[in-house]
């Protein structure tokens, strides 16, 4: 009987010793955590990423914005903000003097452009005392947006200039035979935003591709060669 007492006794203390030490091992550690996201928030956005290299960055914003691309060199005069074409002139040019900053997303569109997380990089990359330009090529996933387009360009447009920036619009450009877009609704998109865009200037390169001729890698995207084209075009009309 006194031998299972101490058993006992020993097996109570065991037991108290373990909680005392998981207990410990808590209040010092502090509990097991999932991934952190990062803070996009416009009072205290980071948007570096300490894993990679300050001028290049792959982000998962959140659930509804997949992953999208920004890059900005040490010395940069021209801002692309773009979709997946962008994305093209971005891989092309990347690890060359470009001297031009990135913005892009695959599969982009007005919700993607609009977003806060947006808006942050745009004004995070305007740099004070210096004239930029912001070079937007946006509306080949959703051409049915263009009011929404408008109304928002032309809401942004004073304060884009404030940070100094000046603006350019550049067309969506022609696809190949598509079942879901044709190149009519693009004309369409092209006219009509043009026309509601008196802050910004018109960089027609849809216009350009369609005289010199282009090269498709698929139904949407350019191949090397056109996407070089469009980037030439697009930097020796920006001042």
């Amino acid at each position: 009987m006194r031998y299972g007492i101490g058993c006992m006794k020993r097996f109570s203390f065991l037991i108290i010793l373990i909680a005392v030490l998981i207990l410990t091992t808590f209040m010092v550690t502090g509990p097991v955590r999932g991934e952190e996201m990062q803070d996009f928030s416009e009072d205290g956005a980071d948007v570096m990423d300490p894993d990679v290299e300050p001028a290049e960055a792959v982000k998962t914003v959140s659930e509804n914005i997949p992953v999208f691309k920004y890059h900005r060199p040490n010395e940069y005069y021209n801002v692309f903000v773009g979709d997946s074409r962008t994305v093209g002139i971005y891989n092309m040019t990347r690890g060359e003097e470009c001297m031009s900053a990135f913005i892009c997303q695959v599969g982009a569109g007005y919700g993607w452009f609009s977003s806060q997380q947006v808006r942050n990089l745009i004004r995070d990359y305007a740099v004070p005392d210096k004239d930029l330009n912001l070079i937007i090529n946006m509306g080949v996933n959703d051409t049915e947006n263009i009011a929404k387009y408008a109304r928002y360009l032309n809401e942004m447009e004073p304060k884009w200039r404030e940070m100094g920036y000046k603006l350019y619009y550049v067309s969506v450009n022609p696809v190949g035979d598509s079942e879901s877009l044709d190149n009519g609704n693009i004309d369409e998109f092209n006219y009509e935003l043009e026309n509601s865009l008196p802050g910004y200037m018109w960089l027609d390169t849809n216009g350009y591709l369609k005289d010199v001729g282009y090269g498709l890698s698929d139904r949407l995207h350019y191949d090397r060669d056109t996407t070089d084209l469009i980037y030439q075009y697009v930097v020796m009309n920006v001042d």
